[in-house]
């Protein structure tokens, strides 16, 4: 039993890191899944419109940007002759990713049913920002953003923010 704490005390820096790395991983394949799934539903020829595209390039700029952020602190974090305190504070943003990134699909997964959607949403500590299509915002569409933001995120009314693209 001894045994078995020493190891776990050991390795628990890079159990972490480990468990991190499997969280993001999955994370991108489910979204990954998500877009192809909404991708096959579509059968009937649909016109497409500007602020689809708009949104689309938004999401994979973002995905893309925070795939390179990912590798980067992945590569800190296993860089042995960097030091302890920076390889700490580099898995320690990599737990701050990976829960804005649940954030971020925990919100787009309930507007995504919306009148903004399509949409996107960027976390970012206590701060949300909404990325939407429609062209105008209602007074329903913010107190939605601003209930889910805060159900999911736990950002306050003064932390969120909605923003349209073409």
């Amino acid at each position: 039993m001894n045994e078995r704490k020493s190891f776990i005390a050991r390795h628990s820096r890079l159990m972490l890191i480990s468990l991190l790395t499997v969280t993001l991983l999955v994370s991108s394949e489910m979204r990954r899944r998500q877009l192809e799934t909404e991708s096959t539903f579509t059968a009937l020829p649909v016109a497409v419109t500007t602020s689809v595209d708009a949104v689309q390039v938004y999401i994979a700029d973002r995905d893309s940007a925070h795939d390179r952020d990912i590798a980067a602190l992945l590569a800190l974090t296993e860089n042995g002759s960097i030091d302890e305190q920076t390889r700490q504070a580099a898995a320690q943003q990599l737990t701050c990713m990976a829960a804005n990134r649940e954030h971020q699909q925990a919100l787009e997964a309930a507007l995504a049913s919306s009148a903004l959607a399509p949409c996107a949403a960027v976390v970012t500590g206590s701060s949300v920002t909404i990325v939407t299509g429609k062209a105008e915002i209602t007074q329903e569409d913010s107190a939605l953003v601003l209930a889910l933001a805060a159900a999911h995120a736990g950002a306050s009314p003064s932390d969120v923010r909605i923003m349209t693209v073409p």
